[in-house]
């Protein structure tokens, strides 16, 4: 039995603007970005994997896309994803055992992703809208620093 974990950030691919942020769906860039980033993922993904989501229209969207071409155990929506912190989404990612695609938003994402990968979440910025970071750590560790970038697209 392994000893890692996988854990996938996925940001949003690109939205339209409007003033009900939870409402803003995907634009037709955007569109394509989660088609390409579900491709992608459908070529280094063998996988199942558990599908984590924000509950705003453009990350359902994002993640409808995305999990086209993989094999999803199990999507769950999760409230404290929209504008989750770094402490937040360590608590969504501990409660869900095995591996995970998390989609979600920045700045979030980016944080999550500095702290878990050098232990500081202060000032990281890198994920455009549509990319995935892909990390492995141990079981059970999600202590600052403790994961490894295995993988970065970029939409």
């Amino acid at each position: 039995m392994s000893t890692q974990r996988h854990i996938l950030l996925c940001r949003h691919a690109h939205a339209d603007p409007g003033t009900d942020d939870r409402a803003r769906a995907l634009s037709a860039i955007g569109q394509a970005q989660a088609r390409r980033a579900g491709e992608w993922l459908s070529q280094h993904l063998s996988t199942p994997i558990k599908l984590l989501c924000s509950p705003s229209v453009r990350t359902q969207q994002s993640a409808d896309l995305l999990a086209e071409k993989l094999t999803i155990t199990e999507r769950v929506s999760v409230d404290s994803i929209y504008e989750g912190s770094v402490a937040t989404l360590l608590e969504v990612l501990d409660s869900h055992s095995g591996d995970v695609m998390l989609v979600g938003h920045n700045p979030g994402l980016e944080a999550l992703l500095a702290f878990l990968c050098t232990g500081q979440s202060g000032s990281f910025r890198g994920m455009s809208p549509g990319s995935i970071a892909w990390m492995s750590l141990e079981i059970g560790d999600l202590s600052p620093g403790s994961a490894r970038l295995q993988h970065f697209h970029s939409a």
